[in-house]
């Protein structure tokens, strides 16, 4: 039923999208992204409503919207007018560029191909998307609302979850997770076509915004999200987009780029915490577009739907924290002990007196000594140069996290989605072309190199150093990359730059740890049945989940009674045969009653059963409790 969905919402989509008239492709692909996130979340609050958000009320509502479109625009599509030619146009442009141009498609088009073949063939395997993305999507699949549900872990319930319903509609069209990783490989399709017509704004000519968009496609961070089941991309997406469309609607007055603008803008605000940091210095820029442009009547009326659009697609989720854990973001015994590196004092915000040094270290690990950083006398250098500006800089982190180098203290280096930044690409291009926009060249390119920058300092002023800072700020260098166009303005940089970006791409998509496609220790990931895949990362959960296995049907219902960061999402099985369900207080756990349904066992992770007498062992930290039975 996916395709029969996914046509449903593309049509109206699509339809309003072409009332717009833009005047490029890529623009209209934008435009219809927006609306089609838009009506998926807008659509799945309503039915939530009802506890209706299952596969047969989605489709008559898509269905109803599409109707309307019909006799709204009247537009009957048609198959594209000859894509061969354009195909052969596009590959004409390139070669009469010169081989920068070929070899920065050819690093795209590797890559993308690559990425594609793991979000549909890999099973996905990232710790964050199995314990909470992932498995909110799974349990709102189940329980026919997007909503919080019972027995919610705090990451699970608080966090925004724009993009994370996308994953749940696909779980409840197709009932299978086969699709989910290509949400985020879509959003970096549509990341680099917002890079693109970000940097046409900026009055960069095709080919300049186009090695703009390429060389973004081409950085370690970027690439490695597009096939995992995250929502960093997503967020930077959500971001761009209201920027573009606002800038372009404010300046031209059309009602329908304000209206998609508006519409990203709420679609930000519920995707995630740092899009809600992002908006004070998108919101400052867009008003200098209006104040520039004298169209403070245009302005308002733009903020007035904003506001519209944020109240219903964006702050949802904030109104039941407050319900339930009487704070927006979450409660405030998490946001207390969370984040930071482990070992040390924790919290979300820095204390006032690092803040500083927060942000240095913040933007120093992401873009600076970043992996991958394949060049040992660079990285060397960074190491002791990043050593003498921070010398009480330190990490903690457990050895079984692999890790970049950090400030002189040599852990293993990874290239994965968690803990990877910008690598040298980032490095040569994409900061030195950040930094010079800053203090030369027109007015329009400035007012977004200091927006892009003001977010970097603002997301390190709210939110404390971590290892995971390169993915925190893909937002922020995705507004950014649009200057990337600087560096086609001289062959010797468009040079560099294809260089950099074909170094880049090999040894992020083939040497991944959590997707292996190169043999690692003699080992493929696609060697690997689906189980294993699934615990690349995460190897103590893989006998829980054979254990549970063998000792359970696969239809077996579950409760579970399981900690912040448990891979919950692995016990629905392949085909969420299963029905699970957290256990919470007032559940008859000794009669085997979770929300008042029988259960087969109940799981439990770092605590002990009431019954030890029914209780199997699955690994050090985690028991299962069978019902009625004696192991």
């Amino acid at each position: 039923m996916a395709p029969l969905g996914a046509a449903l919402v593309g049509y109206p989509s699509l339809a309003f999208a072409r009332r717009l008239a833009l005047e490029r492709p890529t623009l209209t692909l934008l435009a219809a992204a927006v609306l089609a996130w838009a009506q998926v979340v807008a659509v799945a609050q309503l039915l939530s409503l009802a506890e209706a958000f299952e596969a047969g009320p989605l489709l008559v509502a898509h269905a109803l919207l599409a109707l309307v479109a019909l006799f709204a625009t009247r537009w009957v599509p048609r198959p594209p007018s000859g894509p061969r030619t354009l195909l052969v146009s596009a590959i004409r442009r390139l070669r009469g560029g010169g081989p920068e141009y070929v070899t920065l498609a050819v690093a795209v088009g590797f890559a993308a191909l690559v990425s594609l073949i793991l979000a549909v063939v890999v099973a996905p395997n990232n710790p964050d998307a199995l314990s909470y993305h992932l498995s909110r999507a799974a349990y709102w699949a189940q329980e026919g609302s997007v909503f919080h549900f019972r027995g919610a872990s705090v990451r699970q319930a608080a966090f925004p979850p724009n993009a994370e319903i996308l994953l749940s509609w696909l779980i409840g069209l197709t009932r299978s997770d086969a699709l989910v990783q290509l949400v985020q490989f879509a959003f970096y399709g549509l990341a680099l076509a917002g890079v693109y017509e970000g940097a046409r704004l900026l009055r960069f000519d095709g080919r300049a915004a186009l090695v703009a968009a390429l060389a973004f496609g081409c950085l370690p961070q970027v690439l490695l999200q597009a096939s995992s089941a995250q929502n960093d991309l997503a967020t930077a997406v959500a971001v761009g987009a209201p920027v573009l469309f606002g800038v372009r609607g404010l300046r031209s007055g059309s009602r329908g780029e304000m209206l998609v603008s508006a519409l990203g803008l709420g679609l930000a605000v519920g995707t995630k915490a740092t899009a809600l940091v992002a908006l004070a210095p998108v919101l400052g820029l867009l008003s200098l577009v209006a104040l520039r442009q004298g169209r403070l009547p245009r302005a308002a009326a733009y903020a007035g739907v904003a506001l519209v659009s944020i109240l219903a697609l964006g702050t949802a989720n904030y109104v039941q924290n407050v319900r339930d854990f009487d704070h927006p973001l979450a409660p405030t015994s998490f946001l207390e002990t969370a984040g930071g590196e482990a070992g040390l004092e924790r919290s979300v915000a820095p204390p006032g007196g690092e803040r500083p040094q927060n942000a240095v270290r913040m933007a120093w690990t992401s873009f600076v000594e970043t992996a991958p950083l394949d060049a040992p006398v660079v990285a060397d250098v960074l190491k002791r140069t990043g050593k003498a500006l921070m010398p009480s800089a330190e990490t903690t982190d457990g050895p079984s996290l692999p890790l970049k180098l950090r400030f002189g203290f040599e852990v293993e280096e990874a290239v994965d989605e968690d803990t990877s930044g910008y690598g040298l690409l980032g490095l040569v291009v994409l900061v030195p072309c950040w930094t010079w926009a800053m203090v030369r060249g027109p007015a329009d390119r400035r007012a977004v190199a200091m927006a892009a920058a003001a977010g970097l300092v603002l997301l390190a002023l709210t939110f404390r150093f971590s290892i995971y800072n390169g993915r925190a700020l893909l937002p922020f260098a995705a507004l950014a990359a649009p200057l990337m166009g600087l560096a086609a303005q001289r062959v010797w940089t468009r040079m560099a730059a294809a260089a950099l970006a074909g170094l880049s791409v090999v040894p992020t998509v083939l040497a991944n740890p959590s997707k292996p496609v190169l043999p690692e220790g003699g080992t493929s990931i696609f060697e690997l049945d689906r189980r294993e895949q699934m615990a690349r990362r995460n190897e103590p959960f893989l006998k829980v989940d054979r254990e549970l296995a063998r000792r359970l049907p696969d239809d077996a219902p579950l409760g579970v009674k399981v900690g912040e960061d448990f891979l919950d999402y692995a016990l629905f099985g392949v085909g969420f045969d299963r029905r699970v369900q957290r256990v919470a207080a007032g559940d008859d756990e000794r009669g085997g009653v979770v929300a008042g349904r029988p259960v087969s066992a109940i799981l439990y992770e770092g605590r002990e059963p009431p019954f030890a007498s029914r209780v199997v062992r699955l690994s050090p930290t985690v028991r299962l409790m069978l019902v009625g039975q004696r192991p």
